[in-house]
């Protein structure tokens, strides 16, 4: 790939190309919160001026979006794997064009449907096609961002880009809040030559802007060395590495598994399995840092072909960390939080000493998308020369075959029952929270409230989520998965008994009391609901499973998360504003419950161990 190999550096000592990369894809994530966040001010002056009613009609405009980025998730992965990563998010840039343009130019012909009694409704069918084709284009951006964040990152930066992907969502979903500000201030429209333009025509055409900054900036991008090598594109990955990553390109591995734990030396090159607890003795080679004990899979979460991590060396007289799997395309490291102890129960990890455009990342949790992948040890291994490493790849390799012929029957097993109910559930819980009736109706529910400048707290929530999603960060693998899913969700159930509560009384002081509970409320999703079904989701799969069940689990998370947005302006208009909150909180009760009977914590488990505990016998 001639050209790539040379170019600016930057502060950090890493090509610029790298930096460029990464900010073309998070503008995909931008646009998906855009998309998702849009609507929220203007859907009344909408309704009013294209003539289509709020409830129903209103409520399908809103939702379409989300049947859309259903499709849309379920075929990202494979057009990736087909195309690459970096062309498909070419490609997906004409979704966000397309669909913002049509929705912009709106008109009042109707598409309109009967017999369904108090659900029959129209809606304008020009914003009814560009709502759904951005949908498409937003399902896609939220595979197609994190996976090619994980496949180009250094792995100093592996966890932080993961974290970049929900950070760009949330202020995204901000932006859309903050376009409505002309509102606030009683600026609806403007002329220019004679013709009247609404200010929401204007927000709706503003995605396509970004779509054209993240087309223009990808054309410089590389596709991911990963994915070309898994194409068996092995001298374009080369160059492409050395692109990314600078002249040492070649010796550095990407990271797409496990965090970094445990404080670094200058130790030889080394694998080194400790089980003081267990009575095993160890093993040492020279080739890998790679764990026996860690699920590789060559499908794995949405279809992406991962890549290797490589773990800094760690002292022989300390305790040793342990390797945990994670998901960066919601959640990432934002710096090194201290040392995270795993050394109680589990074994570790002696890898290479870190080479000169990594650095080493000393107890950083590194959150990542994607697991481990054997069929990369060429990326930076001659796993021929050792025989372990290499029946470590044959097996893994089998496994993927094996996985590949079970088929979506396999999801069916009773030896995986456990996992497809936690896959399933987890995810499903998240949006039976009832978290996007705040984001794409958070106006509608101060109003109800009794807030008195409800886009004021529209943009406070934006804030809200956008802060406590950064700040929140460390506490994932501090605390562990189970007690931030247990607290979050109690935490959420309690926010909307008291949002229910203060919607009966008509004193002025309750309207503050409404804000404090949907804030309040929005910060216990953030710091846990938020990031960890997705975490949880990458470490509980085994690679027989792992493609098919997250892309299924995905899906039904886009088709819940289309009900709860389409049913719940519906529900304020028949049961009432306190029933409705009290149905979420009822809800949020119910996922208490299954989360503290089903769920096992997962903090400082190797994949062998998690599988050992969730899978079923025959």
């Amino acid at each position: 790939m001639p050209g790539l190999d040379r170019g600016p550096r930057t502060g950090m000592g890493l090509p610029a190309i790298l930096w460029v990369a990464v900010v073309a894809s998070l503008l995909g994530a931008f646009e998906y919160g855009y998309a998702m966040g849009v609507l929220n001010e203007v859907l009344d002056t909408m309704a009013t001026e294209l003539n289509f009613n709020k409830e129903v009609g209103g409520a399908v405009v809103v939702s379409i979006m989300l049947l859309g980025a259903a499709a849309g998730a379920l075929n990202a992965g494979v057009f990736a794997d087909h195309v690459g990563p970096k062309r498909a998010q070419v490609v997906n840039v004409l979704f966000f064009v397309i669909g913002g343009a049509l929705s912009a130019v709106s008109t009042k012909r109707q598409f309109c449907w009967t017999g369904m009694g108090r659900l029959n409704g129209c809606v304008p069918k020009l914003l009814l096609v560009g709502r759904i084709i951005t949908g498409f284009g937003a399902g896609c951006a939220s595979l197609y961002t994190p996976r090619y964040l994980a496949e180009i990152a250094p792995v100093n930066l592996r966890g932080s880009m993961g974290g970049w992907y929900q950070v760009l969502v949330n202020v995204g979903i901000l932006g859309g809040y903050l376009v409505a500000l002309p509102y606030g201030f009683n600026f609806e429209d403007f002329t220019i030559n004679g013709v009247t333009i609404a200010w929401w025509r204007v927000m709706l055409a503003l995605s396509i802007v970004p779509a054209i900054v993240q087309l223009g900036m990808l054309t410089f991008c590389p596709e991911s060395p990963v994915w070309l090598e898994w194409k068996g594109k092995e001298a374009q990955a080369s160059a492409v590495k050395v692109a990314l990553w600078g002249e040492l390109g070649n010796q550095i591995v990407n990271p797409m598994s496990e965090p970094l734990l445990g404080p670094s030396t200058s130790t030889p090159r080394r694998l080194s399995r400790h089980h003081g607890h267990h009575g095993h003795h160890g093993h040492h080679r020279t080739r890998s840092s790679l764990s026996p004990h860690t699920h590789h899979s060559r499908r794995h979460s949405f279809g992406h072909p991962p890549a290797m991590v490589r773990s800094p060396s760690m002292s022989r007289s300390g305790s040793y960390g342990s390797l945990v799997d994670s998901y960066s395309n919601l959640l990432g490291s934002f710096g090194s939080y201290g040392n995270l102890n795993c050394s109680s129960s589990h074994g570790s990890l002696a890898g290479y000493p870190a080479g000169p455009s990594q650095g080493i990342v000393s107890g950083n949790p590194v959150n990542n998308a994607l697991t481990l992948d054997m069929t990369s040890f060429h990326l930076n291994t001659d796993y021929h020369s050792d025989p372990v490493l290499e029946s470590m790849y044959i097996k893994e390799r089998e496994a993927g075959k094996e996985g590949a012929a079970e088929g979506w029957s396999a999801l069916v097993m009773r030896k995986y029952r456990w996992m497809v109910i936690l896959a399933i559930g987890i995810p499903v819980l998240q949006q039976l929270s009832g978290i996007n009736t705040v984001v794409m109706y958070s106006k509608t529910m101060f109003m109800q409230a009794g807030v008195s400048n409800p886009l004021a707290g529209t943009i406070y929530t934006g804030i809200v989520n956008l802060v406590v999603t950064v700040l929140s960060t460390p506490f994932v693998d501090h605390l562990g998965r189970r007690p931030l899913l247990l607290m979050s969700h109690a935490g959420m159930g309690l926010c909307l008994v008291g949002l229910a509560t203060s919607t009966l009384g008509t004193e002025a002081w309750l309207g503050t009391v409404s804000l404090f509970c949907i804030l309040a409320y929005m910060m216990f999703f953030a710091g846990g609901a938020g990031p960890v079904p997705w975490i949880y989701l990458s470490e509980i799969l085994p690679e027989s499973i792992k493609g098919r069940l997250a892309a299924l689990a995905t899906a039904l998370t886009w088709v819940v998360n289309l009900f709860v947005v389409f049913t719940f302006p519906l529900m304020l208009n028949t049961i009432g504003v306190a029933a409705s909150y009290m149905v979420y909180a009822a809800l949020n009760v119910g996922g208490v419950a299954f989360i503290y009977f089903l769920l096992i914590e997962t903090k400082c488990q190797t994949m062998d161990e998690i599988v050992r505990k969730l899978v079923l016998p025959d």
